[in-house]
């Protein structure tokens, strides 16, 4: 079924909602402004008597989520996530190699000690490990 009907005006409209709406004339302008929600969100139609600001909602959850603290390891890793982000080249670079270079037993923030430190030679296996050289 196509049905083809008639503008009421023969204009031309530049955008969707017409000028008109801004100065008064238009008869639909009132019923959009009640269709807005808090925060000049669109509302929805809905069966719900209680209306709900999402935005709020959302914001809410945002900041529970910030106010987790990670325990354990998680709050470990987070510490030195934290740290390396708000270092300088030379203490990221410190962080690498140390790292890096001792087989993950040794993380030093202090370039100037470790530019010339062979964390290879020196890796020392945590309690219960031992140290393996791997070859490919």
């Amino acid at each position: 079924v196509e049905v083809v009907m008639n503008k009421a005006d023969a204009t031309e409209w530049d955008a969707l909602e017409r000028a008109a709406a801004a100065s008064g004339l238009d008869p639909n302008a009132k019923k959009r402004e009640h269709q807005r929600d808090f925060a000049g969100q669109p509302q929805y139609p809905t069966s719900n008597k209680k209306k709900v600001d999402w935005t709020q909602l959302d914001k809410e959850i945002e900041s529970e989520l910030a106010d987790d603290k990670p325990e354990g390891d998680a709050a470990l890793n987070a510490l030195f996530q934290k740290i390396y982000a708000n270092a300088d080249a030379d203490t990221r670079r410190a962080m690498m190699k140390s790292f890096q270079t001792s087989g993950g037993t040794v993380l030093s923030t202090n370039w100037n000690e470790v530019k010339d430190k062979n964390y290879e030679d020196e890796i020392q296996a945590p309690k219960g490990a031992e140290v393996r050289k791997w070859t490919s």
